[in-house]
């Protein structure tokens, strides 16, 4: 009974313009969106949304309503052990409505198959999984030829780097690899917690990435700390230019499990201020040459010193407690904002 939303040419065709896609997933289990994640999402209008195959017509209506250029990351509704009929039915009946509403999507067959609750714990583990998802990839390449599909994103700290690697083979088959990123305290830029999207890169080097999980589940801390490390872990994320999209965990409370959502979720402010977007490395170099001309500094000593001290990242922070694109010591340059390029 929800109506299609009227959609301008442009959101049909719509290009990507950015280094990286920013979205956020969708609540679990209920029909309609409340007037505060209709806010949230107001303010940070993301450009990817993760859906699932059960998300209502009214929800996406309601999506479509606020946010300016969506294209929606969906994953089956289903969970347990892979059955290629039953998936490919769940995901061809939960597209349809996109489909005939014309709205771009891409598709995330399974979710975290690796992880440590999760039916291939007793069935022998990745194996068992190349062979059930095999068939359901070639399923999505034959009803599906036109919608990018997105490997599935695995559990951290479960043999997550190992799986990636055993199943490289069929992953490599879609358009991107699929990854997760989560971590507590100061760990969201971190090569293992926050920044383990560099681990996958070395087992894809071809590949694009989209992270499809990032979320900070440190007990106790507020949703401004919270969105400050992630809207730092997203800011860094952009420098790489093999990131397609990234995405923050969740949008509002599952009415399901009300008491374990509390700490992803945040405040409209605090939204909006993740949303801002970040340096891409690009616009980096492209100060790092600037200010070298106007100091009178060899361009070509001044990009190979930061690149040796810093990778060119805003946020890099050494064992010695260096910051910044030119490793500055707190001590010796108080007061200054480390993490601003200019």
């Amino acid at each position: 009974g929800s109506r299609a939303p009227s959609l301008p040419v442009t959101k049909l065709s719509y290009v990507k313009e950015m280094p990286m896609f920013t979205g956020i997933q969708l609540p679990n289990h209920q029909k309609r969106l409340s007037d505060i994640e209709i806010d949230r999402l107001k303010a940070l209008d993301p450009e990817c949304i993760r859906s699932y195959t059960y998300t209502t017509a009214e929800q996406y209506s309601q999506v479509m309503d606020v946010v300016s250029h969506p294209i929606f990351i969906v994953r089956p509704g289903l969970n347990g052990r892979i059955r290629s009929n039953e998936w490919m039915d769940n995901i061809w009946n939960g597209t349809q409505l996109l489909r005939d509403w014309q709205i771009p999507f891409w598709l995330n067959p399974a979710n975290e198959p690796n992880h440590p609750n999760g039916p291939y714990r007793d069935l022998g583990g990745y194996d068992q999984f190349y062979d059930d998802y095999g068939p359901l990839v070639g399923a999505c390449f034959n009803f599906l030829p036109n919608v990018p599909l997105v490997s599935p994103n695995l559990a951290v700290m479960a043999n997550d780097v190992e799986w990636a690697a055993q199943c490289r083979p069929l992953f490599e088959q879609h358009k991107y690899i699929g990854t997760n990123a989560y971590w507590q305290y100061d760990n969201h830029l971190e090569p293992t917690w926050g920044l383990r999207i560099k681990l996958f890169r070395e087992i894809y080097p071809d590949k694009e990435f989209v992270v499809l999980e990032i979320g900070d589940s440190t007990p106790d801390r507020s949703s401004a700390d919270r969105a400050a490390r992630i809207k730092a872990n997203l800011d860094y994320l952009r420098l790489f230019d093999y990131v397609a999209a990234a995405s923050i965990f969740i949008l509002g409370y599952d009415d399901t499990a009300p008491e374990k959502w509390p700490e992803f979720v945040y405040d409209p402010g605090d939204l909006a201020e993740i949303r801002r977007t970040g340096y891409s490395l690009a616009e980096i170099q492209t100060k790092v040459k600037q200010y070298a001309s106007e100091y009178g500094i060899d361009e070509n000593i001044a990009m190979k010193l930061v690149s040796m001290e810093s990778g060119f990242s805003p946020f890099a922070v050494s064992s010695a407690g260096a910051k910044g694109l030119m490793q500055l010591m707190p001590q010796y340059y108080p007061g200054v904002d480390y993490y601003d390029p200019d």
